[in-house]
């Protein structure tokens, strides 16, 4: 749950000051989303991308009923959710021209971020044991959420797809990369037709920066050809996403297929139990 805030305060010698804040209740789902390594990567982040600065964190439950977060509220509007933004909201009334311009600011972010190296004592907490580090480490953290589905034919699909994704794991495996985990248009915040931000870390690891395109050109998929909507007309094609991304991150596309059964696996056992 997200609240906004608007803060006053009042100095007799300058006046009345208005802040807008972020609180955010933040909930652990089986230990595999971490607020806390959610707020230590947007510190970690500041000053390298644009992410909301933290101003407060409080870990004790017994005030809201929850662990939360208070951030800076970054300027500018973020794309509709639930219900998608294909299927209303200014997103998707925005002009075709202003709709493509916002798709490429996106990967240039997520571009950006793909071309940190954190193999650096700033990120040193991805190491810690709290992040999944590589493709094996997070299909095993995913593999006690499967073992606990109710036996049925869902559970078979999951069991065989893991099964699928662990024998053939991607053989250039890259555990420098950070992996944002959640790299969906309504986790961006947008002013004009430029991406000024990134949200939500809680899914962060280590590893592919492939897992990230992967779900990027899935949760298009999703909120279209999924819902049985039409695709934006302005975004681009896939095809030139990818083709635009290697060239901006200077990654080579790879395993593309395998991170994108990864993501399916990963979002249909984690995204259930939000």
């Amino acid at each position: 749950m997200i609240w906004f805030v608007t803060v006053e305060a009042d100095n007799t010698s300058a006046g009345v000051s208005r802040s807008e804040l972020v609180l955010r209740l933040t909930r652990r789902t089986s230990g595999l989303r971490s607020p806390s390594l959610a707020v230590e990567t947007m510190s970690a982040l500041a000053g390298l991308i644009e992410v909301p600065r933290v101003l407060a964190i409080e870990s004790d439950p017994t005030h809201l009923g929850s662990e939360f977060v208070v951030t800076e509220k970054l300027r500018g509007r973020v794309a509709p959710d639930h219900p998608p933004y294909t299927y209303h909201g200014w997103l998707r009334d925005s002009p075709m021209e202003e709709q493509e311009s916002i798709w490429w600011s996106a990967i240039e972010q997520i571009s950006r971020l793909h071309r940190l190296d954190i193999r650096t004592p700033r990120f040193e907490y991805l190491f810690d044991g709290r992040a999944a580090v590589g493709c094996d480490d997070a299909l095993s953290r995913l593999a006690p959420l499967a073992a606990d589905l109710p036996d049925g034919v869902r559970k078979g699909k999951v069991l065989r797809l893991m099964t699928e994704l662990m024998v053939r794991l991607p053989e250039a495996q890259t555990p420098h990369w950070l992996s944002w985990g959640d790299c969906r248009l309504p986790n961006m915040v947008v002013e004009g037709d430029s991406v000024v931000g990134l949200l939500d870390f809680e899914d962060v690891g280590v590893g592919d920066p492939m897992s990230d395109l992967a779900t990027w050109l899935l949760q298009d998929e999703w909120y279209s050809k999924g819902l049985g909507l039409p695709r934006l007309p302005g975004f681009p094609s896939h095809a030139e996403t990818i083709e635009r991304y290697a060239e901006l991150s200077g990654h080579e596309i790879r395993d593309l297929e395998w991170w994108r059964k990864f993501t399916i696996l990963r979002f249909s056992l984690t995204r259930a139990l939000r």
